[in-house]
Order: structure tokens, then sequence, then C-alpha cells
């Protein structure tokens, strides 16, 4: 049975609905499909209809499928698993950690001292300017505090790897 060009329609602001409440990635699909489809939908003849339904039903099963997928509990704790969590420094050498924790600690200290100075006086800092050409206050503060949080972010993602550099050399 094919379907009219009205329900299509319905299917593509469905879509539409979807994609705003940000439920599924497929209804990224839908939107594209309401775009192309939307006003033309209740005019296409029965072929761009069905070229419509069979587009949107595609994308919908895709979406099905990606999230239907379940994980494997592991054993002992019976929850999902997280994915890779193995230590990948437990297979390089000694010496390459050690080189490794040295560049971590010189990093942490070097954006440890970048957010120092940028909180201190954040113009004399502002590495691309966009702070200084920021038109209002409030702007500026959005900016401030942004370029400060990626920094605490580095210094964050560095000590991590540094405690996981350190673990593969305890092992040693």
């Amino acid at each position: 049975m094919m379907p009219a060009p009205v329900i299509v329609a319905a299917g593509a602001i469905a879509a539409r609905e979807i994609a705003k409440r940000a439920l599924i990635p497929a209804a990224k699909a839908g939107l594209k499909l309401a775009k192309k489809y939307g006003p033309k939908v209740f005019r296409a003849g029965k072929k761009q209809a069905k070229k419509a339904w069979e587009w949107l039903r595609k994308k919908w099963n895709d979406a099905k499928k990606r999230f239907s997928k379940k994980k494997k509990a592991c054993e002992p704790c019976k929850q999902p698993s997280a994915g890779k969590t193995k230590n990948p420094y437990k297979k390089r050498s000694r010496s390459q950690n050690e080189k490794a924790a040295n560049r971590e600690k010189e990093l942490i200290k070097e954006h440890e001292k970048k957010l120092d100075d940028y909180t201190r006086n954040p113009e004399k800092y502002d590495n691309k300017g966009t702070y200084r050409n920021a038109p209002n206050e409030k702007i500026k503060k959005k900016i401030y505090e942004g370029r400060k949080k990626a920094l605490e972010k580095q210094i964050e993602k560095h000590k991590k790897e540094l405690k996981k550099i350190e673990e593969a050399m305890k092992d040693d």
C-alpha cells in the first residue's frame, strides 16, 4: 500500500517535532526530509510521496537499530561495561612512560601558569584578542569564564593522563 502525500507530510512534521526535542539523532534526518518535502508534499504525486516515505522509514529503522543494541554486562558487577577501560600506557616501556609523565607534568605546570596569568590580567593574556574586542561587559564575562573553564578542563585532563601513567609504572 502506498502512503498518501498527507501522511508523508505528517511524518515530516512529526520528525521536525522529534528533532526539536532532540530525542533521537535520526530526527535530524527527518528534519532534512521535512525541509526537502515539507510544503511540496501536499501537492506531490504518489511517486514523490512514496520516495519520501521510504526515506523516512529507512532513517527511523536505522535509529532504532542503533539504540536497541545492548551493552554486555560484566560478571562481577552486573552493570554494562563502559567500553575501553584498559590503560594504554601499560604496553609501553618504563623509559617511555617516564618521558610521558615528565611531559604531562610540564603541561600541567604550563596550563596552571596560563590560568593564573589569565585570572590576574585577562586583557594582557588574551591570546586570540576576543576578550579585548568584546562589545560589552556581559560578553567579556562569558569569554573570561569560558577560557578559564577550558584551561581548568585541560589541567584536569593532563592530571588524569598523569595518573594513568603513574599507575602503569607502578605495575612494572
